[in-house]
């Protein structure tokens, strides 16, 4: 088996709690999916492309600006949880919005380049 790459993004950084109140700082990396072809066919009826620039334009309308680029989700890949101690003794902490090279070797073990 080879290694698996992929690259991911910080898009959260967070505290959380387990069952028994134990804090942790949970740094969530992932990636945009890609996004839904947005053409419509040709063939489609223009009722049915009518409504689908109809419920575009409510979106625009309904969501302001600054909001819309928060609503750009992620899928998440991998989700670490630090205790606050360890949070504090990092050299660099993350950030949100670095980006890294992750490669999951065929023995498992696990490398993270931030790129």
């Amino acid at each position: 088996m080879s290694e698996i790459v992929f690259h991911a993004k910080v898009f959260s950084i967070h505290p959380t709690y387990d069952q028994q109140g134990t804090e942790y700082v949970c740094i969530e990396l992932g990636f945009k999916p890609p996004k839904m072809p947005t053409m419509v066919p040709s063939d489609v009826p223009k009722e049915v492309s009518d409504i689908i620039q109809a419920s575009k334009d409510m979106v625009k309308v309904m969501v302001p600006p600054q909001l819309r680029s928060q609503l750009i989700n992620y899928a998440k890949r991998i989700t670490i949880f630090l205790a606050p101690e360890e949070w504090t003794n990092l050299e660099k902490r993350y950030t949100v919005g670095d980006e890294y090279k992750v490669i999951i070797k065929s023995d498992g073990s696990l490398l993270m380049t931030e790129i």
